[in-house]
């Protein structure tokens, strides 16, 4: 790639504050802390959808108990009408994780919206087709327990990649 075209499309190289092979660990690193600041202040559950790779998971961020309730028994939780923000981490489909993607909680759970982040096995350790299905089976879960509840799919980066293209697939959300 040109050098021109490098800077256009490589925003680590305009940041100011740090050196260039430093910008993506330091977002990496702050996702996680205000994740786990967000998960010491708000209860979460997390559902698997595989015990050999944790990765197929998602982490629900709820305020008030009364919001949201699980039945362990059948594998699932109910939304109680509540509004719904879901979201796929970004990370070149190659890194990242649900695990410091519930950073905005705190934020929407004081709007009484619960917090939905969605995990999935990243690359080369699955391929496209294989994150993609994995994301589908999450939304899917979701869907099927979300009653009548407005739900809101979005992602950053490679996870806004996958957000679209579920909801291109999908006509009625």
């Amino acid at each position: 790639m040109n050098p021109e075209s490098q800077k256009q499309y490589s925003p680590s190289i305009w940041n100011k504050r740090l050196p260039v092979d430093q910008v993506v660990p330091a977002h990496g690193e702050f996702l996680a802390k205000k994740s786990d600041q967000a998960r010491q202040k708000l209860p979460t559950y997390t559902f698997k959808f595989s015990e050999s790779d944790p990765e197929q998971s998602i982490e629900i961020a709820f305020l008030n108990p009364n919001s949201f309730s699980v039945s362990d028994l059948k594998n699932s939780f109910n939304f109680n009408g509540r509004k719904i923000f879901v979201y796929l981490h970004g990370g070149y489909w190659q890194w990242g994780s649900f695990k410091d993607s519930i950073f905005m909680s705190e934020n929407f759970c004081s709007k009484n919206i619960i917090t939905v982040a969605i995990g999935y096995t990243i690359a080369p350790n699955a391929s496209m087709s294989e994150i993609f299905n994995q994301v589908e089976r999450a939304i899917a879960k979701i869907l099927e327990n979300s009653g009548n509840s407005e739900i809101y799919i979005c992602g950053h980066s490679a996870g806004g990649h996958l957000a679209t293209m579920h909801n291109s697939r999908v006509r009625n959300i």
